[in-house]
């Protein structure tokens, strides 16, 4: 019998990246204005003001970024969980290509167990990965995807939809009541 496929994004699903590109963004500007608990901006455009888009893509190709980058909290269990279901678990995620050796290393140092990795380019849907259920901080990418279990995993209480076919969660520990 064939294992039934969970698709899971990397930024802001299982890796702590708006924090991390929050104290990238203090670290060159100087500017504390901006916190996470005050920050309900979706992009992280809206997040730093003070850094031009280019500037901010380019945080994703700088190897400190993810020397800083940490898994969020019950992610590596959360993923053990579910390996231990029987589920085959595979990563999707945007990157530009010249970075993701940078993200590959990551994942590697924190989620050995996962060897299966699906890149798209930056601003690229990720409807065509259509699995058993799909885990993605991105409202957009869950809406527009056929996948049977469709789960917004908003970590910071930012994000909204009018699909009710999405199941919205906040921690890892909710996925264990899901799937």
């Amino acid at each position: 019998m064939q294992k039934k496929i969970i698709y899971v994004d990397v930024d802001d699903t299982i890796a702590e990246t708006r924090r991390a590109v929050l104290e990238f963004y203090r670290d060159m500007t100087k500017d504390y204005t901006t916190g996470l608990a005050t920050s309900k901006e979706f992009s992280y455009q809206g997040m730093c003001p003070k850094m031009t888009r280019e500037q901010i893509e380019n945080i994703f190709i700088d190897l400190d970024f993810f020397r800083k980058l940490k898994p969020i909290d019950g992610a590596v269990e959360g993923l053990t969980y579910l390996l231990n279901k029987g589920y085959d678990v595979r990563f999707c995620t945007a990157h530009k290509p010249e970075g993701r050796l940078f993200k590959d290393v990551w994942l590697n140092t924190y989620f050995p167990m996962i060897s299966k990795v699906n890149y798209v380019d930056v601003y690229e849907s990720k409807k065509d990965y259509r699995g058993y259920a799909f885990i993605d901080d991105g409202v957009h990418h869950l809406e527009e995807n056929q996948s049977n279990i469709k789960i917004l995993f908003d970590n910071y209480d930012i994000f909204s939809s009018d699909d009710k076919s999405i199941i919205k969660i906040n921690n890892w520990t909710q996925i264990r009541e899901v799937l």
